[in-house]
Parts: C-alpha cells; sequence; structure tokens
C-alpha cells in the first residue's frame, strides 16, 4: 500500500456523495415477487449450477420462490413452493441443495435444484429435529451452512434455541450430530470447526470449539456495541470477525479475533445518510462487507485496512423510506461469479444490482503538541463537507478516510488547542494520506525566559509549585482523555493543590496569560 504524503496549502475542492442516492452500485434487473404472490419478501441466497447459470432462492411470507437471475436484465422465476404464512423464511445452499428454515413450524424444507435449468420440476422435502416444543414439525428462525456441510440451525423451538448441528452427506436426509444450547442463538458463523454466535438477547457474540460435535467447548464471548447482536460474519483469514446489532442507530463493528482470549473491537461504523438506520446482514467477501441495511439498501464496506472501515457503494432499494423502520432491504447475497449482488426488499421484491468495488480513500495521521511533541488524544477530525468524523486515540492517532476521490478540507479540533484547519487534502482510492498535525501555540524560550516560569517538581504528587513573579496568569490541568482536571489564576508563591482522589497517570499543563497558551508541559503524578 503507498503513502502519499501531503504538503499544505492550495485550494479546496470537494467531490461528494451528498444528494446522491446511489453510487458504486447499478440497477441490472428487478422482479417484484411480492406482488406477484401478494407476499412480503424475507432473506434470500444465491446458487450457480457451474454451467454459467445463477439462481437467486427466495424467501417470502407465502413459500420460497427460485429465479434464474442468468440474464441479470430479465431475472425470470423457474419455480414457487408455496408454504405457512410468516415472514420469517431464511436460506442457505449446500450441494445443489437449498435449505429453508421459517418459524411457521413447517420444518426445513429441502429443495433439490440439481434438475435445473432442464426440469423446473423440483423436488422437496421437509425434516424436522426431535424434541421439538409441541412435537414436530420444527421452526428456526436462522441457519448456516459451513465448508463441510454442517447445517447448523438458531433459534429452532427446541430447548433454549441454541444451535443444532446437522451432517448434510446425505443432501434429503440430514442428521443430527450435536447442539449448542447455552443461549437462545438468533445467527451464526462456522469455518474450521469453530462456531461464532450471534446471542441476540444477551448482547454479545459467544464462540464454541466444534470439532467433536458432541461435546462443544466454549471459548470465549464478546458483548457488541447496542447489545443486540443480529449476525456475525468472519474475515477470509478468520483473524476479524463483523457483527450488526439489529435496531436503530447501531453500528456495524469490527473485532480482531486473531486471539480468542483477549478480542478487541478495532472499528465501528454507520450508514452515512442517517445515524438512525438499522443494519440487517453483513458478508465479507475481498475485503469488503456487503450489508443489507433495510431503509438504507445494500451498503459495501471497504476493510482491507483493518480499523479503518470506510463506506465505499450504496444501492438503495427504498429510496422513498428513511431512517428507522424494519421496512427495505432484508438480505443480500455477493457471491455468484459473475460477481453480481442479488437483494431481497420486504416490500419490492428481488433486486439484481452491479457493483464497483472500489477501494477507500484512507487518511491517517498523529495529532501531536507542537509546544512538547507530546501526541494528543481524542482531538476531533472531520473531513468537512462529508459525514465523516473520526476521533483520535490514545496515541494521538486516526485513522480515517471516504469513499469518493477529491480535494478535501480537514478540520482538528480539542477543547484545550485552537481549531485548525488544512486545507486541498487529496484522498485517492486505494492510497493512504498521511496528514500529521501539530495543535496548539508556539512559545519561544525566550519568551518562558522572560516570564522565569516552571511548574514543578516532575514527577509530583499532591500539590504543584509554580515559579514565577508574574500575578497575570492562570493554569489548566488536562488528563489524557482531554478532560479539564483543574483550572484556576496563579499566585505567586502558593502551592497548586489537586482534587481529592486525582488518579495517577499522564498529565498535561497549560499555563495562560490573556487568554494565551505561554507554557505547556508534560507532566506525570504518582
Amino acid at each position: 500500500m503507498k503513502k502519499l504524503i501531503l504538503a499544505f496549502g492550495v485550494f479546496l475542492y470537494s467531490s461528494l456523495v451528498s444528494g446522491q442516492t446511489n453510487y458504486n452500485m447499478s440497477l441490472l434487473g428487478h422482479i417484484d415477487l411480492c406482488d406477484i404472490h401478494s407476499a412480503k419478501a424475507a432473506n434470500l441466497w444465491g446458487w450457480a449450477d457451474g454451467n454459467g447459470n445463477e439462481y437467486a432462492i427466495v424467501g417470502l411470507s407465502k413459500g420460497v420462490s427460485v429465479v434464474d437471475v442468468t440474464d441479470p436484465t430479465n431475472p425470470t422465476e423457474v419455480f414457487f413452493q408455496p408454504g405457512a404464512q410468516n415472514i420469517w423464511r431464511e436460506v442457505k445452499v449446500w450441494n445443489n441443495h437449498a435449505y429453508i428454515t421459517t418459524e411457521a413450524r413447517e420444518g426445513l424444507l429441502i429443495i433439490d435444484l440439481s434438475t435445473l435449468p432442464g426440469d423446473p420440476n423440483l423436488f422437496t422435502t421437509y425434516y424436522s429435529v426431535s424434541g421439538t416444543i409441541g412435537d414436530n414439525p420444527m421452526s428456526a428462525h436462522t441457519l448456516f451452512i459451513d465448508e463441510n456441510g454442517i447445517c447448523y440451525l438458531f433459534g429452532a423451538n427446541r430447548g433454549n434455541g441454541g444451535a443444532i448441528m446437522l451432517d448434510l452427506a446425505d443432501p434429503k436426509n440430514p442428521v443430527e450430530i450435536g447442539n449448542v444450547d447455552n443461549w437462545y442463538v438468533h445467527d451464526g458463523y462456522a469455518r474450521k470447526d469453530t462456531l461464532f454466535l450471534a446471542n441476540i438477547n444477551n448482547g454479545w457474540f459467544s464462540i464454541f470449539d466444534v470439532r467433536d460435535k458432541s461435546n462443544p467447548v466454549f471459548l470465549g464471548l464478546k458483548q457488541t456495541p447496542s447489545r443486540f447482536t443480529h449476525n456475525i460474519w468472519l474475515s477470509d483469514d478468520m483473524k476479524y470477525a463483523y457483527t450488526t446489532d439489529e435496531v436503530s442507530g447501531a453500528f456495524i463493528t469490527e473485532y480482531d479475533v486473531s486471539d480468542l482470549g483477549a478480542i478487541s473491537e478495532t472499528d465501528r461504523i454507520r450508514t452515512y445518510t442517517r445515524e438512525d438506520v438499522i443494519p440487517h446482514n453483513t458478508h465479507f467477501i475481498n475485503d469488503f462487507i456487503v450489508t443489507s441495511y433495510y431503509r438504507d439498501g445494500v451498503i459495501i464496506h471497504d476493510v482491507s485496512q483493518r480499523g479503518n472501515m470506510i463506506e465505499v457503494a450504496l444501492y438503495d432499494t427504498s429510496p422513498f423510506l428513511q431512517g428507522n423502520g424494519f421496512n427495505g432491504c432484508w438480505g443480500v447475497f455477493p457471491y455468484f461469479p459473475s460477481g453480481n449482488v442479488i437483494a431481497s426488499d420486504i416490500e419490492l421484491g428481488l433486486f439484481v444490482l452491479a457493483p464497483e468495488y472500489k477501494r477507500g480513500c484512507y487518511l491517517e495521521g498523529v495529532v501531536t503538541d507542537i509546544a512538547t511533541g507530546d501526541p494528543i488524544p481524542n482531538v476531533k477530525v472531520e473531513i468537512l463537507s462529508t459525514p465523516i468524523t473520526k476521533n483520535a486515540n490514545f496515541s494521538g492517532e486516526y485513522k480515517s478516510g471516504y469513499g469518493v476521490e477529491g480535494f478535501y478540507s480537514v478540520l482538528f479540533s480539542h477543547p484545550s488547542y485552537p481549531t485548525k484547519t488544512i486545507n486541498n487534502v487529496q484522498l485517492q482510492h486505494g492510497l493512504i494520506t498521511q496528514l500529521d498535525v501539530q495543535l496548539g501555540v508556539a512559545v519561544s524560550l525566550t519568551g518562558n525566559q522572560q516570564l522565569d516560569l516552571d511548574i514543578y517538581p516532575n514527577p509530583f504528587t499532591d500539590r504543584l509549585l509554580v515559579k514565577t513573579v508574574d500575578t497575570n496568569l492562570s493554569i489548566k490541568l488536562y488528563n489524557v482523555l482531554g478532560d479539564v482536571v483543574l483550572q484556576q489564576k496563579i499566585t505567586p508563591g502558593t502551592p497548586i493543590k489537586l482534587p481529592q482522589g486525582t488518579a495517577s497517570g499522564i498529565y498535561f499543563i497549560r499555563v495562560l496569560k490573556n487568554e494565551e497558551v505561554v507554557l505547556t508541559k508534560k507532566m506525570i503524578k504518582q
């Protein structure tokens, strides 16, 4: 990855997404399955037969539709399986068979797709696990199928509604081989015998070793920001996980899961349009995540720079609906060989989309104090004329960026420093623009000598001594988060007492004269 080092100066030019409903993703085709079947759309999945034919399997409130999307401009329904009325239907495909769950208590629907395109009269059957509440048939909220053909049913009407594991070696006759039933499970993801579960009611995701399906081993858990963990997906190297919380204003969140004993959040992001929109299901592909985002449609984020997720594409399937609400885009599938994306809209049916997977324009740097060279934490970094705002971390480092190339002004602000704006910052796709900034007012050594000013001892305990004869000075003491711990006028010869209970650690002192900073100093409290 190249780094673009910028000088400051020249004129401002902005390339904006604001005002554009869709960008970097376009409509290829649409079929209103909701109108055709007088139903609402639920989740969907895709299947390619290996001969260039691609199909969408779409859950509806009245059944399941199979749509030929080989010609994306002319999606055509080729099969429909009616079912009990229920809004929840979830789909996955394994070994040329589609598996569909519903909460309508009709069992796991299995559809043999292998006779397509020649024979659209598809074979179907139902499967139910034993021991369900009220006996068979079962209901289940969602499912996932791993690379070994193990199907995980989530939220079934048995026990706590955990994860039930089925072997699909015989695709029409699943065999139950284990379960995880510690907590209710809304959705999940499995690879290499490691199972990640979205425990929506508990507000966390949990992880299990399922090499021995009859004896799963708990490995850990992590709470998600809005405590309503809806779905989870992993990066290809299994070092990072991405979750959605299905509530208004929630985030898509990224975690480092390379050490399951020390999972850490690395970034979080909302849709650019409005903060109250609800995210639904996210999926990882080639260092992008593709998310169905209810009233904001389909959104793509570049996640190649871990810890710096950047929105790079959007197609709104329901442009007349905005903000909070469970309408619009339910599901998305981005894994066709053609690269096309299919999406299900609750009210409008099936969309076939053409995405442009463009890398973000990354902006990174370190913010330091101009007088001391020390990092400044919690500086707000705003890319003006865009919705992007990030904060510097404890080390003064920030990671930001935008999805559209152009020249921007970047504003740096902190309650303890004068605001600074850097103009003509060029952002380019796939490049890191390194923008290091110093905040504060430079103070010359001569000025300090004239004031005969110093603060000591360093390190200090519960009080500070000030060497000065100037009677027009004041002091501000900040912790590393930028919070003001102490603010008062300096009286020559009088010690400055710290508030009782002031914690040990690193502090920054500023001495002001007539509102102008005349001394900045880093100090340590023992």
